[in-house]
């Protein structure tokens, strides 16, 4: 005999176990630290050995990342912002990167270093300049896979970008990073990364004149873009 019924059960509203979530979070964590730890002493044997280590150090930093995005899903931020910032991501795929800059961004401003969290957020929307590189295209091409975004105006929609701007406005340099980009930009307007950041910056800044200027450039550039490549 059961010792709760159906019944009780469907209607139970007590909260969960926060122990036993929180075991289960520190096993896992564990567990990964094991897996990575094997992997770089197998890395270890085969330089002693003589033999190419390029596939294991791979799979080394992938591990090491996994662990990194699980510790941040679990709350644990000081320690993924720790084993993020180890990550060798010359060794990383190009999705890998995607992951390793939101997660590093996530668990820094989390942990309390939100300057060097809008840094990794800079790197990721940087990233969204190229959008229309055939190595983008794979996933951020309409109408089909269609993953967002799929132009370079639509960058202005990314999430990423409004954490970059909260990081920048928590650790006290938005009006700061905001004028060392609009001389930047003076110099060169048709840099796309530039007018993605700024973008952001002048929306958060509450310049929704100066924001739709930005926004309107990345329109043109993805036009201009999309035309040279269909010419191509």
């Amino acid at each position: 005999m059961p010792l709760i019924d159906e019944q009780s059960r469907a209607t139970d509203r007590r909260p969960p176990n926060r122990s036993l979530l929180v075991a289960v979070g520190l096993a896992l964590v564990f567990g990964w630290g094991l897996l990575t730890l094997a992997i770089t002493l197998g890395a270890r044997r085969e330089r002693a050995n003589g033999r190419g280590p390029a596939a294991t150090l791979q799979a080394v930093q992938a591990a090491n990342l996994q662990q990194a995005e699980q510790m941040s899903r679990w709350g644990d931020f000081a320690g993924a912002s720790r084993v993020v910032q180890s990550v060798d991501t010359q060794y990383l795929s190009f999705m890998e990167k995607h992951t390793y800059l939101r997660v590093g961004g996530e668990a820094l401003a989390k942990s309390g270093s939100p300057l060097a969290a809008a840094g990794y957020y800079d790197r990721f929307l940087s990233m969204g300049a190229g959008i229309r590189r055939a190595e983008c295209r794979e996933c951020h091409a309409a109408p089909s896979p269609g993953i967002p975004p799929t132009s370079l105006d639509g960058m202005t929609e990314s999430s990423l970008g409004a954490k970059y701007a909260a990081a920048l406005v928590s650790a006290g340099k938005l009006p700061a990073t905001r004028d060392s980009l609009r001389k930047q930009w003076k110099k060169k307007p048709e840099d796309p990364r530039l007018n993605i950041l700024l973008y952001h910056l002048e929306k958060t800044a509450g310049d929704k004149k100066a924001a739709e200027k930005h926004a309107a450039k990345l329109r043109a550039l993805d036009q201009a873009q999309a035309a040279g490549a269909g010419s191509g």
